[in-house]
């Protein structure tokens, strides 16, 4: 028994000491991982805001030399009140518009200005497009963290396109609240007849590229995502860590 005893002893030792080196090896990795995770993401985040701000300056630059340009036309007595320069202007004014709106979607200035709240709201205002419409409604006015200010207005976009892709509801409540230490973003909306399947098909797996970075930004946040049915209704909701 002694011999056993001392044959077993060096050996689950030596077993235990592996598998707790495995352990911490596998959580370091997992932490760099995770850190990758975040750098890449942030990086795309400051690389959009640097995008949105070189167009921005850009644009504004070309779109004054135009203007310049009509003025000068203007001020000649023979193109005074010239059709065609007053359709001109009225088309650079709505191509100035669509750019505003294509910076705003690249990145929202609100976030620049930790305006979260107003940000979701123009967001759903952007959205609500044809038959779907995107009520918003907020319960508090607590932010996420800063850190997490772009994380969570990008998975808030990401999820209302998913829905609206694969649903096409005609209506999307969206509610913001607090519960003890997290934000909840809820988004409630008419399921489809075979809400399991959809569910598990459209939602839970990672199949699409947009489902993948959903869940990957909910993971660098530390949040969680919820989905139950209710009365025939959706509810979707986010859990953002404050």
């Amino acid at each position: 028994m002694l011999s056993l005893f001392f044959i077993l002893v060096p050996s689950l030792t030596i077993l235990i000491g592996v598998f707790t080196y495995t352990w911490i090896i596998i959580s370091r990795y997992s932490k760099v991982v995770k850190r990758l995770y975040k750098m890449n993401f942030d990086s795309l985040e400051t690389e959009r805001k640097r995008i949105s701000s070189d167009l921005h300056d850009h644009m504004g630059y070309k779109i004054l030399i135009i203007n310049k340009s009509i003025d000068n036309l203007k001020s000649n007595s023979l193109l005074k009140n010239n059709v065609e320069i007053e359709r001109i202007e009225s088309q650079i004014r709505l191509f100035q518009i669509d750019i505003r709106k294509v910076l705003e979607s690249i990145h929202p200035h609100e976030l620049n200005n930790e305006k979260w709240h107003e940000g979701i709201f123009n967001l759903a205002s952007e959205l609500s497009i044809g038959d779907t419409k995107i009520n918003v409604l907020s319960h508090t006015t607590i932010c996420p963290n800063e850190e997490h200010l772009l994380q969570s207005y990008r998975i808030v976009q990401e999820k209302l396109a998913n829905i609206i892709k694969h649903t096409n509801p005609k209506r999307i409540q969206l509610d913001i609240s607090h519960e003890q230490d997290s934000l909840v973003v809820s988004l409630v909306y008419a399921s489809k007849s075979k809400f399991i399947d959809y569910t598990y098909s459209k939602l839970f797996a990672y199949r699409g590229r947009g489902l993948s970075i959903i869940n990957d930004r909910i993971k660098i946040i530390g949040g969680s995502n919820e989905i139950k049915n209710t009365d025939g209704y959706t509810i979707d909701s986010i859990f953002i860590p404050l």
